[in-house]
């Protein structure tokens, strides 16, 4: 079993939150990753695309996920 840990309604999204979380050596798992590929309109009757993840690992994926990301600057007030 695995838990979902984002849900994102652009396959190129879930894609990139797949290689982040990949990067970080968590294994990921898009459940309809194909089915969005061939029928795209899907997505919204699906409530867009899961991005899962082992149990164990849920904390850490939602850690990274969550961090700010490394190109971003803070804002200047």
């Amino acid at each position: 079993m695995h838990v979902t840990v984002a849900q994102v309604y652009e396959l190129e999204e879930a894609l990139l939150l797949r290689s982040v979380l990949e990067a970080e050596g968590i294994e990921v798992f898009l459940p309809n990753e194909y089915t969005m590929q061939n029928t795209p309109h899907f997505l919204y009757a699906n409530e867009g695309i899961r991005v899962q993840v082992r149990p164990e690992d849920e904390a850490r994926a939602r850690e990274i996920l969550q961090a700010p990301s490394q190109g971003s600057t803070p804002d200047e007030s």
